[in-house]
């Protein structure tokens, strides 16, 4: 009863791509839906994959039997924000390119900092002093071709002596379809979450992700973008803002929370992440449905007036944002006051450990 006729109304669908458009080399919805969804509105194909460029993405949309018009064709994915924060903003850094997929060219980078970083080159760096200015960047998707002693172990010798490390994404989990069964692997938040146990907490500061969800400029990226594709096609309007975009996706850590932070409606897709919608907290999607086609489907809900579910829906948005405003203050107080507590000497309150002889 949610529904106001929100599809008819949305000037721009920004629609995810793994576990909402496809998985793996799977569509997840009729073809001709999809299609339909490219022809009336002006989409934008978003991704965390710090693998796929715009190009890949077309390219795999082709093969699973859209029609693309090139013309019109809009993607934005997490390798693209990042190479774009890594040439705009720290062009004079020395930066080191970890990927397991050959992106050489896409990315810009020579041979010397290409899957060049070893344990051996990150003492090298921290003897050189040259630490302050070296970035370590993970272009990666998952880490099955990944090796991960190697370049964690690097990364974490560099991220402790105080350089720099930035992420594509931090999906914990990616969904693919492997010879016909649905699979999780293991996504680069995994790599993330051992560098912040390797490391001091002092510099969990220095690890960046850059991905939707986590980092605004992403979506605000995104919405350029779809701005300038639906204004090129209706150069009659005069204004398009976040509340005439729905976001649609499959993972309420990365998906819908890049949408509740814009203030766009967002739709949650049960085709991909499997969630446990009990357990949404604050990244509490607009709407749930089974599949994308929902959301377009001719049997959908008649349009209704605002009513008590309404308000009351609203009235639980807002006492989440309060909750997790008190939690933030609160954590953050906890952290302070507890500072000088981890460095007070250990009080001895038990006797000597006990020798353990052998029987014989």
């Amino acid at each position: 009863m949610f529904r106001y006729h929100m599809y008819e109304k949305a000037k721009i669908l920004m629609l995810d791509l793994d576990g909402t458009v496809y998985r793996g080399n799977v569509a997840l919805e009729n073809i001709d839906i999809l299609n339909g969804i490219l022809n009336d509105k002006t989409v934008v194909f978003l991704t965390n994959s710090g693998t796929k460029t715009p190009d890949d993405v077309e390219t795999k949309l082709r093969r699973l039997g859209f029609c693309i018009d090139r013309s019109v064709f809009n993607c934005y994915t997490a390798l693209q924000h990042l190479n774009r924060i890594l040439q705009d903003e720290y062009a004079n850094h020395n930066v080191f390119y970890v990927t397991n997929k050959e992106l050489q060219n896409s990315l810009g980078c020579n041979d010397s900092v290409f899957n060049t970083l070893t344990i051996q080159k990150a003492f090298e760096i921290v003897e050189s002093n040259t630490i302050s200015n070296t970035i370590v960047a993970f272009f990666i998707d998952t880490i099955e071709l990944f090796d991960v002693d190697e370049y964690v172990t690097a990364t974490s010798i560099i991220l402790s002596n105080g350089g720099k490390v930035f992420f594509s994404a931090g999906d914990m989990v990616v969904p693919t379809c492997t010879n016909g069964l649905y699979v999780n692997h293991p996504g680069p938040g995994s790599i993330i979450s051992i560098l912040k146990g390797m490391t001091s907490k002092n510099v969990h500061r220095n690890i960046h992700i850059m991905g939707k969800g986590y980092d605004k400029n992403f979506m605000k990226n995104a919405f350029a973008i779809s701005q300038n594709a639906y204004f090129s096609k209706h150069a009659d309007s005069t204004t398009c803002s976040w509340e005439d975009v729905i976001v649609v996706g499959d993972n309420p850590l990365t998906d819908i929370a890049a949408g509740l932070q814009m203030g766009a409606l967002t739709v949650l897709v049960n085709t991909g992440m499997k969630n446990d919608h009990d357990k949404l907290f604050y990244n509490r999607p607009h709407l749930l449905t089974e599949s994308l086609g929902n959301l377009v489907s001719s049997d959908r809900d008649k349009p209704s007036k605002i009513g008590l579910h309404y308000l009351i829906d609203v009235i639980a948005r807002r006492a989440l944002n309060v909750h997790k405003f008190i939690n933030e203050v609160t954590n953050s107080s906890l952290s302070y006051c507890l500072e000088g507590i981890s460095s007070a000497p250990i009080k001895k309150t038990q006797s000597s450990p006990c020798r353990l002889y052998s029987l014989q």
